[in-house]
């Protein structure tokens, strides 16, 4: 399906009109001979803007590119000319709600659009970690929307700002490509690891990202865009303090577990100590009976990922089993069960361990 969408030309044109017969032979030959629409258009499928057309007229394609809107970097793509039209195809669909250019002989001569698509605006829904006092050497943040984001341009739409509003600089890690899930709903947005560990450059040079006892704000721009070009339902933030820094592995053996009943599906509670990655928290632990079993059930966190609670699909039998933990389960400061985040590698000389096991028992009252 092809939508026509009207162009845009850039170009100054100057209209001059001639009095008398030449100007009525004109006009009665144009209306012959109507002119060849200048018309950008848009080539659509499933629902995704996915090429350029361009009047052959407009450009010759040898200096011809296209660029969104402002800036003066060209789009990778391809020019495909064929039965006197020419195509655009960039090597990324186009995406809603922004406008490109196209230019030739380095200079921009036509602009289109792509419309937003309908629906409700994105929200954001959860921020990670929920605490309000977080490590000074906290590691990252986790965004989670409802709706997958625009990608490649959240530095320009989230900020850290200080207890004076100022906004700080050189906080994050610039990743590209950045670190969203598979649904393109959440982010990992890391603080700069090489401020954070101890000895090294950045952190010499421009101290930890966070400071004990100081309070931030952390702020969502609502400019940020979906995947389909509509903007943030409104600005988000989350305030928070900075405590004291966390040097030391999360203890599985210190680990309050609450025992369900012999008989019931009632849920095993297990008080953490602290709050851990709420992400590794829901993925790497598992439960399993005293022979290797998997035993199947629910997980789920509670107390802002200070608990973790697994809720069996069968009942619980007498016995013994064990929770198995993969190592890299970490907390707030990326230290996971079999090593602490801020350590000196070259000097890191031990052995590690992979999977960690808690064994407990269900018996009859």
């Amino acid at each position: 399906m092809v939508r026509i969408f009207k162009l845009t030309l850039l170009k100054n044109a100057g209209l001059h009109l001639w009095c008398g017969p030449a100007f009525l032979l004109l006009c009665l030959i144009a209306s012959c001979n109507p002119p060849e629409r200048h018309e950008l258009a848009l080539l659509w499928e499933k629902d995704k803007a996915v090429a350029i057309l361009i009047p052959p007229s407009l450009v010759d394609v040898k200096q011809a590119s296209v660029h969104l809107a402002g800036s003066r970097s060209a789009i990778l793509g391809d020019f495909i000319e064929k039965d006197s039209s020419i195509t655009f195809r960039p090597l990324i669909p186009l995406s809603p709600g922004m406008t490109y250019e196209i230019w030739y002989k380095q200079q921009p001569i036509a602009k289109i659009s792509v419309p937003a698509t309908g629906g409700n605006k994105p929200k954001l829904l959860t921020i990670y970690p929920e605490l309000d006092t977080l490590p000074e050497n906290l590691l990252k943040f986790y965004l989670h929307f409802d709706h997958p984001m625009r990608t490649g341009e959240v530095l320009q739409h989230v900020h850290l700002l200080d207890n004076k509003g100022d906004t700080l600089q050189s906080i994050f890690l610039n990743l590209q490509p950045e670190l969203w899930d598979t649904t393109g709903t959440t982010l990992t947005l890391w603080l700069d690891p090489g401020r954070i560990k101890r000895g090294l450059v950045l952190n010499k040079e421009l101290g930890n990202p966070l400071k004990t006892a100081q309070q931030y704000q952390l702020v969502v721009s609502a400019d940020w865009k979906d995947s389909r070009g509509l903007l943030l339902e409104k600005a988000y933030s989350k305030k928070f303090v900075a405590g004291v820094h966390d040097g030391a592995k999360p203890d599985m053996d210190q680990w309050k577990l609450r025992l369900p009943k012999v008989g019931s599906t009632e849920p095993l509670v297990m008080d953490l100590n602290e709050p851990l990655d709420h992400y590794l928290l829901t993925g790497v632990l598992s439960m399993q009976d005293a022979k290797g079993n998997s035993i199947k059930g629910t997980i789920s966190t509670a107390n802002k990922d200070q608990q973790w609670i697994f809720t069996p699909l069968k009942n619980w039998q007498p016995g013994r089993y064990q929770l198995k933990a993969q190592a890299k389960l970490e907390d707030l400061a990326g230290n996971n069960l079999d090593k602490v985040f801020d350590r000196d590698v070259r000097e890191d000389k031990q052995e590690h361990q992979e999977v960690f096991v808690r064994w407990f028992e269900i018996r009859n009252l």
